[in-house]
């Protein structure tokens, strides 16, 4: 598996925004910091040239920009989903 294949960003609402925009969420990890012992996680995505597009225009672009703009109920729908299978991976992850 070559790592630069795949895109990965901690930032959830840009993970809830490359959802709604009909990018594949490949999985989700559990990154640990020895230092504090505390953890993040990392959503990962196919690595495309659309993709890194929209990361640029979900970062740097103006807010009434067309590329930007997203049907809201498609939003929420994506959040919810992303929001589930973190609580998910939480209850896995303790048992």
């Amino acid at each position: 598996m070559n790592i630069n294949e795949y895109y990965r960003t901690s930032n959830f609402e840009l993970a809830v925004f490359l959802i709604t925009k009909d990018f594949h969420l490949l999985n989700i990890e559990n990154v640990l910091n020895t230092k504090n012992d505390s953890s993040r996680k990392v959503f990962i995505f196919d690595h495309l040239p659309e993709l890194k597009t929209l990361v640029r225009v979900f970062y740097f672009n103006k807010y009434n920009d067309p590329e930007i703009l997203v049907d809201a109920r498609k939003l929420f729908q994506a959040r919810r989903r992303l929001k589930t299978q973190l609580i998910n991976l939480e209850y896995h992850d303790k048992e």
